[in-house]
């Protein structure tokens, strides 16, 4: 069960990096969700998303930052590919694939 859990947290980052993900790799999203993790706060993940909006790289890159600050390996599923979006929503897609990185090589949440 954590293996297809950390499989599927690996899936939803592939998604984020903008791969298209196979039926196959849908259903097991669907069969398989992501869990565990850091959350961050909700003013962290505000200031995201005001920064996307107002599409301010500095911003964007310094939000991304703190929220990733524990280590991107230990973020939920959901605010790591938020993260991962906002930065190539930024056009700091070098940032995101290093974030994706390090998440997938650090393994699953503790």
């Amino acid at each position: 069960a954590a293996g297809a859990r950390a499989l599927s947290r690996d899936l939803m980052i592939l998604a984020a990096l903008g791969y298209p993900l196979s039926d196959q790799a849908q259903a097991h999203l669907a069969q398989a969700p992501a869990q565990g993790g850091v959350v961050p706060s909700a003013e962290l993940a505000s200031a995201l998303a005001v920064a996307v909006q107002a599409q301010s790289t500095g911003e964007v890159a310094l939000a991304t930052a703190l929220i990733a600050a524990p280590g991107a390996n230990r973020l939920d599923a959901a605010s790591l590919t938020s993260i991962i979006q906002a930065l190539r929503m930024a056009g700091l897609d070098d940032a995101a694939r290093a974030i994706a990185l390090e998440a997938m090589i650090g393994g699953p949440p503790p």
